[in-house]
């Protein structure tokens, strides 16, 4: 099924987007994040806030959600070698 609204390849394409828009100031409504269409498999810009919990795709990683094998800096945090 194809969608109305203008498709992003990916997460990083549709906040390439985002960030573009967000900076040339115009008034008005405005997108302020991105998600994966179901539909299409694309990837959109929405101007809905956020309610309830966090996205799994808008959480950022966190060094606990790394495997414990990666080596780690001194402060705790990983390094992934490649």
């Amino acid at each position: 099924m194809a969608c109305l609204k203008k498709p992003h390849p990916n997460q990083f394409a549709a906040l390439r987007a985002l960030e573009m828009i967000r900076t040339t100031g115009k008034p008005g409504k405005q997108p302020v994040r991105v998600y994966p269409c179901q539909d299409c498999s694309s990837w959109h810009l929405t101007s809905k806030r956020l309610t309830g919990k966090l996205p799994k795709w808008e959480r950022r990683p966190s060094h606990h959600s790394v495997p414990s094998s990666w080596p780690r800096n001194l402060d705790g945090k990983s390094v992934r070698n490649s």
